[in-house]
């Protein structure tokens, strides 16, 4: 009973999921392969218009050619916009599954239209994909009462086959319910345990771990990268004098600046107890914008004191899909400087490896910056 609390309580962490989607390079293709699915299902409600089973429902014809008309736009969104936001996905659940069924049993003929209520497997695989244990069993209900509609209907027919027809009802509770089951408790606790696996439970960075493989991901072959290298000084100070919770919830709000000083593209960690590392494929120029923004607004995420921070960042003008084969040394290279930061004071950003320049400083302390 423990796990299956767990699994239902599990969130969906639909943002983690579509942006690990969207950085892999064999699945990033998913919201493609969903618009073009939306036009075969339209492609399938004009065809079935064509068929006698569709002779003789009346006005219900607008209804499908309605829903066959909208696939079209929908699946234009897929393949045109980007993934959609956790409410937009879950409106996309909706439409699919009122669309799918009402097509189902609108259709005449309920002994022939019975195994294609095979076709709501579709959008439970992106439920089971994309999110919580809540929304999936919402679906499999919804399911389950299709199927149900459309089997006595079946077998509500004169001179039905019974066995042929609970046959078919077997089968789709297979198909439809138990393994999709299984499949998405798979998913759920793999999500789990690759976000262990891979970020900071404290901040929600990504870990050591997580930074190689976000890293090995990349797949830009635009050159420049900048590994930057954070570290709070003298953070010791803030957990002996305000303890450890207060020193975590500076961490975490630490963590947060970074994270929106450095967005994605660029792939930010937490590396050890106060230090911080952010990968950013771009310009020299713009890295160390960013560093020194993040150096200015350290200060602030500690309420109680001041807090500063010392930064080392290390170039290289590599394509960043390159950068995973020499990440190591840009980690030591940037930690170099960061250590150099530290030695003139701290509150500093300290560049390494720039054109033949070893070092140069930004923001020294006592400089009014």
């Amino acid at each position: 009973m423990g796990s299956m609390r767990q699994w239902w309580s599990e969130p969906s962490d639909y943002a983690w999921t579509v942006d690990y989607t969207l950085s892999h390079p064999i699945i990033r293709v998913t919201g493609y392969l969903i618009g073009v699915y939306c036009w075969m299902y339209g492609l399938a409600c004009t065809l079935a218009l064509l068929t006698p089973y569709a002779a003789h429902i009346g006005h219900a014809r607008w209804v499908l050619i309605a829903i066959a008309a909208t696939t079209l736009f929908v699946g234009y969104a897929w393949i045109r916009g980007a993934f959609p936001s956790y409410n937009w996905s879950l409106a996309f659940v909706v439409y699919a599954d009122v669309g799918v069924a009402s097509v189902l049993i609108l259709l005449d003929g309920p002994t022939a239209i019975l195994p294609c209520a095979a076709l709501l497997g579709v959008a439970g695989n992106y439920i089971a994909a994309f999110h919580s244990a809540k929304v999936f069993v919402g679906h499999q209900v919804w399911t389950m009462l299709v199927c149900a509609v459309l089997y006595v209907r079946a077998v509500s027919e004169p001179d039905a086959y019974f066995a042929q027809y609970t046959g078919y009802l077997v089968v789709l509770v297979l198909v439809l319910v138990s393994s999709p089951i299984l499949t998405q408790s798979l998913l759920v606790f793999l999500r789990r345990d690759a976000a262990v696996a891979h970020f900071d439970p404290l901040t929600g960075l990504h870990n050591r771990r997580g930074l190689e493989t976000a890293v090995a991901l990349f797949t830009d072959v635009a050159v420049g990268v900048a590994a930057i290298v954070v570290d709070l000084d003298d953070f010791k100070a803030v957990n002996d004098r305000h303890g450890h919770r207060y020193g975590d919830d500076v961490l975490r709000r630490t963590a947060h600046t970074i994270a929106t000083v450095f967005p994605l593209p660029a792939v930010t960690a937490r590396t050890g107890g106060e230090e911080f590392v952010a990968i950013v494929a771009g310009p020299l120029s713009t890295a160390l914008d960013a560093a020194d923004r993040l150096r200015r607004a350290v200060p602030d995420c500690n309420p109680a004191g001041l807090t500063t921070t010392s930064i080392g960042v290390h170039y290289r003008p590599i394509p960043a899909r390159d950068t995973a084969a020499c990440l190591t040394e840009m980690l030591h290279q940037a930690d170099s400087a960061m250590y150099e930061a530290k030695r003139l004071g701290g509150d500093s950003v300290v560049v390494d490896g720039v054109d033949g320049q070893s070092a140069r400083c930004l923001g020294l302390p006592g400089d009014g910056s």
